[in-house]
């Protein structure tokens, strides 16, 4: 599982051209759905099942536990730009 993930998220790389100043969004947005198609393929194709809905459903799961990892971790240092009083 860990190789297919690995692979579906290598169009990132490309995330280093989000430098260019009129592009930036736009690139960032297609990369990161372009990875997002990917994880799915490799998600379903890793764990062999037969709807791609299933997949899809795993990967949002996965997503949703990241994202409350990440909150959880910023709101432990103090990150989003809080001001400290």
């Amino acid at each position: 599982m860990l190789r297919t993930i690995g692979f579906s998220s290598s169009p990132g790389v490309l995330r280093v051209l989000a430098i260019i100043p009129m592009l930036g969004a736009i690139l960032n947005f297609i990369i990161g759905f372009w990875m997002l198609v990917a994880m799915v393929i490799a998600v379903r194709q890793a764990l062999d099942y037969k709807s791609t809905w299933r997949a899809v459903g795993v990967c949002l799961i996965g997503w949703i536990v990241q994202i409350v990892i990440f909150a959880l971790f910023f709101w432990l240092v103090g990150g989003f730009g809080a001001s400290q009083a």
